[in-house]
């Protein structure tokens, strides 16, 4: 039998794998936590190791410096204040089906779960816009990309890192034809929480839209609102969101992206994109609480794509772009009272709100040094 996960830390679920077997004998099969990992099927099985040979983690790439920083907004403000930060996505994938290319990202299914897919036109960029926080089903998607690669076609495949190093060693070898972008990754919190979140506080046939980058009151104090036909079914600050509060908390994030193998830009992608958090400290005229994006262009393919877009921006250094966004080169720590969630959440005797309420109550001493701290600013 070839490629074996003993320790769950160390497969980050990018379907790799499974999508290079050619005797179909690996399915990813969701463990107790609500994460994919690879299954080996013995009866199928060649031992032929190629999966031993794609895997990103067994084969991570090598630390990258980007060749340019922008901090830079979409000038089209509606499709900004659409976007979960500056709004660089919808024009690099506008650019590219201009040019009859192929998109992929991920987008909602009918579940509210999230899946990889592809589009072909400007008005399907929506499906692939804005944050979706939580992992993303690769499925077939890569031998899909290939197959439009090899027919000459242009693609923007877009995800997280991990699936960006995934799709790499899938393929083998460069296109000149193929462009990558990934994000500036938090991590990825579990699907099988957010289902049941998602059946605890609403009728999941009513949801219509959900939007976890709601910016109706601004761009960092934004909402997490579902909508359906005939309204709104709820719209939270993030910080009162049960769901978004945990995630944010690393409460319940898959394993692996406690020591992500693919920071520090290993994915080999061609652009990265973020929120520009801090921005206000070294740019505050440029900000206008509307989304500001973090452009890390690092190749040249890269840097020809992104002078093609209707952007305002700013040359930034790497130092300033990282200050606050420190995910670009280390990983988030687990919360220490991960394993007591999932412990709890799997006896299903609280819901996910009552689990994250009881793990993560701030103490009194805690809320009043906080309260402190914030007078204190104000003189």
């Amino acid at each position: 039998m070839n490629i074996k996960i003993t320790q769950i830390q160390n497969c980050t679920g990018c379907h790799a794998c499974m999508s290079s077997c050619p005797h179909a004998a690996i399915t990813m099969r969701e463990d107790k936590e609500g994460f994919l990992y690879p299954n080996i099927d013995e009866n199928k099985c060649v031992a032929c190791k190629l999966c031993e040979n794609i895997c990103p983690i067994l084969h991570p790439g090598e630390p990258m410096q980007p060749l340019a920083v922008y901090a830079a907004k979409n000038n089209n403000v509606e499709e900004r204040l659409k976007s979960a930060s500056g709004g660089i996505f919808p024009l690099l994938a506008k650019k590219i089906i201009e040019d009859e290319g192929i998109v992929f990202g991920a987008c909602f299914d009918n579940s509210w779960n999230v899946k990889h897919t592809y589009i072909q036109k400007v008005d399907e960029i929506a499906l692939l816009s804005g944050s979706k926080y939580l992992q993303s089903i690769i499925g077939e998607n890569y031998g899909k990309v290939e197959q439009f690669l090899k027919a000459g076609k242009k693609v923007l495949f877009s995800g997280t890192p991990c699936q960006i190093a995934g799709l790499k060693r899938f393929l083998k070898k460069e296109y000149h034809n193929l462009c990558t972008v990934d994000l500036v990754c938090h991590g990825v919190p579990s699907p099988k929480v957010w289902q049941q979140y998602l059946k605890e506080v609403v009728n999941q046939k009513d949801i219509k839209t959900i939007d976890f980058r709601d910016k109706r009151n601004g761009w960092r104090a934004f909402n997490v609102t579902a909508s359906g036909k005939s309204g709104e079914l709820f719209s939270e600050h993030h910080s009162k969101n049960s769901y978004m509060y945990g995630f944010l908390q690393n409460l319940y994030l898959r394993p692996s992206c406690h020591q992500c193998p693919v920071k520090q830009f290993k994915s080999g992608s061609d652009i990265t994109i973020g929120d520009f958090w801090g921005i206000q400290n070294f740019y505050p005229d440029f900000n206008d609480d509307k989304g500001v994006s973090v452009v890390f262009i690092n190749t040249q393919k890269g840097v020809d794509l992104f002078k093609e877009l209707d952007v305002t921006c700013i040359e930034t250094d790497y130092e300033k772009a990282v200050s606050a966004n420190i995910m670009v080169e280390e990983s988030v720590k687990s919360h220490p009272k991960r394993q007591l969630f999932f412990h709890l959440f799997n006896k299903k005797e609280k819901t996910v709100t009552q689990l994250v309420e009881k793990l993560l109550h701030k103490s009194f001493i805690t809320k009043v040094k906080g309260t402190l701290k914030r007078i204190l600013k104000m003189y």
